[in-house]
């Protein structure tokens, strides 16, 4: 079994490693953030903030009125 030693290894093995973790990594990053931008802007981001008034409605009419 060949053994590597310091000296044979490439000066810019950490860029090398680093390259490969990347090209591994970044296609399910990107698929990840695609689909939120996707579920965002696809009208959830609309739904979400209406659903929110529509809590704070009925949470404000608790004390009778309405104070902004």
């Amino acid at each position: 079994m060949n053994e590597l030693t310091i000296s044979e290894l490439p000066s810019n093995w950490i860029d090398t490693i680093s390259y490969t973790i990347e090209n591994a990594v970044s296609p399910m990053f990107q698929k990840m953030f695609q689909g939120v931008h996707n579920a965002l802007f696809s009208g959830m981001g609309a739904s979400i903030f209406t659903i929110y008034c529509i809590i704070w409605l009925l949470r404000q009419t608790q004390n009778g009125y309405i104070a902004f």
